[in-house]
């Protein structure tokens, strides 16, 4: 790090390119104390550059709200002592959930009409480093409307019991209901389900991976994969979009 005429060198904090002291620590968490030893090369100066040098950071993604306190002390030769207590204010910001193995994917089949699993490879992972559940968020899927594809669940996942999926149904994963069809993917249609407080990261995966496409007409079907965290429009709410591309084989 540097700071001016301070620098630091590993441990050692160096000034006008001598050592003016020694930290006990890179850094120091957890409310555990950071020292440093200065010795006689450290002028008032060089001490109130390193002061400046401090950085605070969270080392979790999800901090939460409240304010945090540093104290600085500083203590001279004769053991004199002064204390001043900064207040760093912490507002979360929210991230986004994360879709992997999904991006890019482009599921195939040569007949027209026959459901494919909408997930290649069937390893789309799903995760949120700020939220447990979606409560109130959404799940899209929307493909070129002209190309009339029409979705249903198959393995782990379902709508309103079985793999049909139809507007008003409740879309469970492994058996728990996460979420209502609020658009029913039919003949070029979104898929969209509206998530619950079931709606974990593991379950909406679930439903990911059961996603099956059929596409009525031939050719390259361009679809987007919208996964929201909470309702729209509020503070928690936050989204990501991926591309899949499904293509039937003989038009290619």
């Amino acid at each position: 790090a540097s700071g001016g005429s301070v620098t630091l060198s590993g441990l050692n904090v160096i000034a006008h390119s001598q050592t003016i002291g020694v930290l006990s620590a890179a850094s120091a968490s957890d409310g555990n104390a950071l020292t440093i030893a200065l010795n006689g090369n450290a002028t008032t100066a060089d001490v109130q550059q390193l002061v400046r040098l401090f950085r605070f950071d969270h080392e979790t993604e999800n901090p939460g709200n409240g304010n945090r306190t540093v104290t600085f002390t500083v203590r001279d030769a004769g053991a004199l002592e002064s204390a001043a207590t900064k207040t760093v204010a912490t507002v979360p910001v929210p991230d986004a959930p994360i879709i992997t193995g999904l991006d890019g994917d482009t599921p195939s089949d040569p007949q027209p009409g026959n459901a494919i699993a909408f997930d290649e490879g069937q390893d789309a992972t799903v995760g949120d480093f700020d939220n447990t559940h979606f409560n109130g968020g959404r799940l899209q899927v929307q493909c070129d409307p002209a190309r009339a594809a029409s979705f249903s669940l198959t393995n782990s996942a379902n709508a309103g019991g079985d793999g049909a999926i139809a507007l008003g149904e409740t879309v469970n994963a492994n058996g728990v209901g996460i979420g209502t069809v609020a658009a029913d993917g039919q003949a070029g249609a979104a898929f969209e389900v509206s998530l619950n407080a079931q709606a974990t990261a593991a379950r909406v995966q679930t439903v990911l991976r059961g996603l099956r496409i059929a596409a009525a007409n031939a050719g390259l079907n361009a679809c987007s994969v919208a996964l929201r965290d909470g309702p729209a429009g509020s503070a928690e709410a936050s989204g990501i979009a991926v591309t899949v591309e499904v293509g039937i084989a003989a038009n290619l």
